[in-house]
C-alpha cells in the first residue's frame, strides 16, 4: 500500500506536494506509535502469589484471606499474552466438583493495567474459579511451577484485599457511622453510661449477606450484664442489616473482622473507630 493510499484511509487529501507527503508520513508514524502503545497497555498479565504445593498452612488459608495471612512467600508478574492464553486453555479443561474447603497455596490474578479480569485460587488438588470448584490437574501445576522458575520475583503489593476481609457495600465510614448510631440507640434504651471496645467478627455468604456475627468485648475486661446485652443486640442488628460486596471465592471459613470503640462520653455525632 502506498503512502497516498494510507493517507486516504486517515482522511488525507490524495493530491499532495512533497512537503505535505512528509507531514503525512510523520502523522502516520505517530498514529502507529499510539496504536502500539494502546495495544501494549491492553496486554493481559498474570500476577501469581505462590507457596509450596505441599506445605500445610498454620492457619486456615482461603482465597479471601490468603494475602492477609501472608499465605504466600513468592510473587511474580508475567506480562505476556501467550502465557495468559495457555493458562485459560488449561483451565477450560477442568472438571467441576462439589464445594469443599482446601488450603489455598496459589492465587493468580489475570489483569490488564489496574483492572482484574479474573481471580484463580488453587492448591495441588482443587481450583476455585468464578465461585465454582474444580479438580486441579498436573498440567496446571507444572505450568505454574515453570513460570515461577522462569521469572524474577516481585513484591508489587497490587490487588491486596481489604484488611477487614471484605468490602462493605457502601463506604467504610458509613458502616462505622451506622454501627455507632445503633449503639447509641441501644445504650439509651439500656440507660448505659460508659466506654466499650469491641472486636466484631462476621461471616457472609457469596452474595454478601451476613450469616454469623460474634462480638467480643475487649474493654472492660470484665463486662457487666448490661454491656454483654448491648453486644448481643448489636450482633443481631449487624446480621440483619449489614451487607458486604459479593465475592464468589468467599467460603464459610472466612471471617470479616474489625474493632470499634464506643463511648457515651463522646459529644453528639462523634465516635472513634479503631483502624
Amino acid at each position: 500500500m502506498t503512502i497516498l493510499e494510507l493517507g486516504k484511509i486517515y482522511g488525507v487529501n490524495a493530491i499532495l506536494i512533497n512537503s505535505d507527503m512528509y507531514k503525512v508520513i510523520i502523522l502516520l508514524l505517530s498514529l502507529l506509535m499510539v496504536s502500539l502503545h494502546v495495544q501494549s497497555a491492553r496486554v493481559d498479565s498474570l500476577l501469581i502469589r505462590f507457596n509450596d504445593w505441599d506445605t500445610q498452612p498454620i492457619h486456615v488459608s482461603t482465597c479471601s484471606n490468603f494475602e492477609r495471612l501472608r499465605g504466600y512467600n513468592k510473587e511474580i508478574i508475567v506480562s505476556e499474552t501467550r502465557y495468559v492464553d495457555s493458562l485459560m486453555f488449561l483451565l477450560s479443561d477442568l472438571v467441576e466438583t462439589e464445594d469443599v474447603y482446601f488450603p489455598v497455596s496459589c492465587k493468580i490474578y489475570i489483569f490488564n493495567t489496574d483492572t482484574v479480569r479474573l481471580k484463580i485460587c488453587m492448591n495441588r488438588n482443587y481450583v476455585i474459579l468464578n465461585g465454582k470448584m474444580y479438580i486441579n490437574n498436573d498440567s496446571i501445576v507444572c505450568f505454574v511451577n515453570n513460570l515461577m522458575n522462569q521469572h524474577s520475583l516481585s513484591d508489587s503489593k497490587r490487588f491486596l484485599p481489604d484488611i477487614m476481609g471484605a468490602n462493605y457495600v457502601g463506604e467504610k465510614q458509613h458502616l462505622y457511622n451506622l454501627l455507632y448510631e445503633k449503639l447509641g440507640e441501644i445504650s439509651v434504651s439500656a440507660n448505659y453510661k460508659g466506654n466499650m471496645i469491641m472486636n466484631i467478627r462476621c461471616k457472609a455468604d457469596k452474595k454478601g449477606k451476613t450469616t454469623d456475627v460474634k462480638i467480643s468485648i475487649v474493654n472492660p475486661q470484665k463486662p457487666n450484664n448490661k454491656e454483654r446485652s448491648i453486644a448481643r443486640k448489636l450482633a443481631n442488628y449487624i446480621k440483619d442489616n449489614v451487607f458486604w460486596e459479593e465475592d464468589g471465592e468467599r467460603s464459610s471459613y472466612d471471617w470479616i473482622s474489625f474493632p470499634i470503640r464506643y463511648s457515651t462520653c463522646f459529644p453528639e455525632g462523634e465516635h472513634e473507630v479503631i483502624k
